[in-house]
């Protein structure tokens, strides 16, 4: 027999010395990418607006470019009058220097009171003494100049001298805002020819990524598109009315320069979860100095506005405007922005939304990539049985009883079994036959499922859930039901589920433990009469066990109607079939709401013998008005 592959090993060094490639260029690439980077945001952002101008009969080049002017016109604007307030600000200070200072030394004269002012005052009082210990090498030297020589003084005079490389200095300083007036322009330059070219430019990434799979591609890019650009809308829009209302209410609070920080916290809010904070710490500090007006009432109201704006922003308009989430979980966004900054600096931390988001579709759509869609995607990394049985694993019982709860909530008790309990079930016979668990562990994860069906179990008098149709039985009409374990507790778990379905649906059914012996049940099912017996049986192992129950009922019971469940079977039900030989008309079912419908249909000629088939009817939404008997009182009915 060949060994195993030894493949795995290289390929999982291979992707990880990939990425690290992958993440030097990014960072050593940086004054390159940054441009493309933030065009291709830029283009997401203005692509609907000029779909829009070019609704109205305009050529795709003119409405690019009145588009890119009205929209950099209106950031030049911004940075104008953050520079113009700024400036104001500054001249605003110097006025409030004498409040500043004065405020401060009240500070530090409370802080003095204290141990830890009086610690302060010890450490500085010694670094005091060291200085005048040991004067520093400029005295000295000064020093040694005045001294001179008996006779010939020396009174030099050290003076400054005058600085050189003035106008140098000045080239330099203004070459400074060089660099980022050519990025900038550089910018305007991509926006432009991607959105004037931005069908070529799909194609050409489709053609370079599809390898084939024209599908795949195009509803990559179509997802990420539209994820971006849903983002990127309603972020401005909200930001724009959060800027607007933290200004006006800072102007009524009379912060100095209420729209520069009303447009800083516009700008800031685009920085995830921290920049918001960042542009609130400036109003909320000059709240506490500025002597004008309601100076006791100016913090608390400051600190107010900022607090109950952010969080109607935060739990009100984003999720209403956002609609559909990004496809990134929170955790990830805040990683993100901590790599992208320090990847890119400032500007990777405004990208880090958008290119995750990027990096998540990517994930969904590229297998290669499908730890990318686990990591950073929103949705849950394991379905709902598998959280359940994780928690058994991890015996941890509570919780799995809380997932129960919680499923059961919005879900039916045929679908909490169908979609929760069968799975886990499987999944602990599968681990159970590859030597993951052993006997121990096996009955304990078994016991707690069964404690749990059998608290589940719901009473037949319970309403359906909402949009769901049921069947209803004559309460005289009693049909009785055996769910018989054809071996183990797996068996016997799965047909107590059965029976709380079939009891919920008002059926007189019951179940059969596993720890009697096989002839026992046999006799039992005899000694029942029993209208119907349903033989429970988790493949594979259990159809053997199935057929050896199968040739006895119909032995000792040869009217009673037989039918085995071989729960969540894949493949060909025929090859289960020829398998149980011993009672050819036994009917085989692979899932729970297969075995409900089969069981409904074989009591039809039980009830039709009992002359009561015309009970058999859809039972109407407890909305609807019932029908009345004579009396005046509801017909006895129970749900199925």
């Amino acid at each position: 027999m060949a060994g195993p592959d030894p493949a795995p090993r290289p390929s999982g060094f291979l992707a990880l010395a990939s990425g690290c490639i992958v993440v030097a260029a990014l960072y050593f690439a940086r004054d390159l990418l940054v441009p493309v980077a933030v065009a291709l945001l830029l283009t997401f952002l203005l692509t609907p607006m000029v779909h829009r101008v070019e609704r109205k009969h305009v050529p795709r080049v003119f409405a690019v470019l009145i588009v890119v002017g009205l929209s950099f016109a209106i950031l030049a604007g911004i940075a104008w009058l953050i520079s113009n307030q700024a400036s104001e600000l500054a001249i605003k200070l110097g006025d409030y220097k004498g409040d500043i200072e004065r405020k401060i030394e009240n500070i530090h004269q409370s802080l003095g009171r204290g141990a830890l002012g009086q610690a302060t005052q010890t450490i500085n009082q010694m670094a005091k003494d060291v200085a005048t210990s040991q004067p520093s090498g400029n005295a000295a030297n000064a020093s040694w100049l005045n001294r001179g020589t008996p006779g010939n003084p020396m009174n030099v005079q050290v003076t400054s001298a005058p600085e050189e490389g003035g106008a140098l200095k000045t080239i330099a300083n203004s070459l400074q805002f060089v660099a980022p007036m050519a990025q900038s322009l550089i910018v305007i330059v991509f926006v432009i020819f991607m959105l004037i070219q931005r069908e070529d430019i799909r194609d050409r990434v489709i053609r370079l990524l599809g390898h084939g799979q024209l599908s795949v591609t195009t509803q990559a890019l179509d997802d990420a598109a539209n994820r971006i650009s849903r983002y990127l809308i309603a972020q401005c829009s909200i930001n724009g009315v959060y800027g607007i209302i933290v200004g006006t209410g800072l102007y009524l609070i009379h912060i100095p320069n209420a729209p520069l920080w009303g447009l800083l916290c516009a700008l800031l809010r685009f920085i995830p979860y921290l920049g918001i904070w960042i542009g609130a710490v400036f109003p909320i500090v000059l709240s506490f100095v500025v002597p004008e007006g309601f100076y006791a009432a100016r913090p608390v109201l400051t600190i107010g506005l900022f607090a109950v704006v952010e969080l109607t922003a935060a739990n009100v308009a984003e999720p209403l405007l956002f609609g559909a989430s990004t496809g990134v979980s929170p955790l990830a966004i805040l990683v993100a922005a901590v790599f992208w900054t320090w990847l890119w600096g400032g500007i990777g931390l405004l990208l880090s939304t958008p290119l995750t988001v990027l990096l998540a579709v990517a994930g969904k759509y590229v297998p290669q990539l499908a730890f990318l869609d686990v990591l950073l995607g929103d949705q849950p990394a394991l379905k709902p049985h598998e959280r359940y049985y994780q928690r058994l694993l991890a015996d941890d019982p509570g919780d799995a009883e809380d997932l129960l709860e919680e499923f059961e909530q919005t879900h039916s008790a045929e679908e909490l079994y169908t979609l929760m309990v069968l799975p886990a079930l499987q999944m602990t016979e599968r681990d159970y036959r590859r030597g993951v668990l052993d006997d121990r562990r096996r009955e304990i994860i078994g016991q707690i499922m069964k404690d749990q069906v059998e608290a589940h179990d719901r009473a037949p008098s319970q309403d359906p859930i909402p949009g769901q149709q049921a069947q209803v039985v004559p309460d005289a009409c009693v049909v009785k039901i055996v769910c018989l374990p054809a071996h183990n507790q797996a068996d016997e778990i799965a047909g107590l589920m059965l029976a709380n379905l079939l009891r919920e649906q008002g059926y007189s059914a019951s179940a059969l433990s596993a720890e009697t012996l096989a002839g026992e049940r046999i006799d039992a099912v005899a000694e029942s009469k029993a209208d119907l017996v349903v033989i429970s049986a988790m493949p594979p192992g259990a159809i053997t066990h199935a057929r050896y129950l199968c040739k006895g009922i119909h032995a000792k019971s040869p009217d009673t109607h037989l039918m085995v469940g071989l729960w969540n079977v894949t493949g060909d039900l025929e090859k289960g079939r020829k398998r149980i030989s011993g009672a050819p008309e036994a009917r085989l079912v692979a899932g729970l709401h297969e075995a409900l419908m089969v069981i409904h249909q074989t009591i039809q000629p039980l009830l039709t013998r009992a002359g009561d088939i015309s009970a058999l009817r859809p039972k109407e939404h407890p909305s609807a008005a019932a029908p009345k008997n004579q009396a005046g009182a509801d017909p006895v009915a129970k749900p199925i």
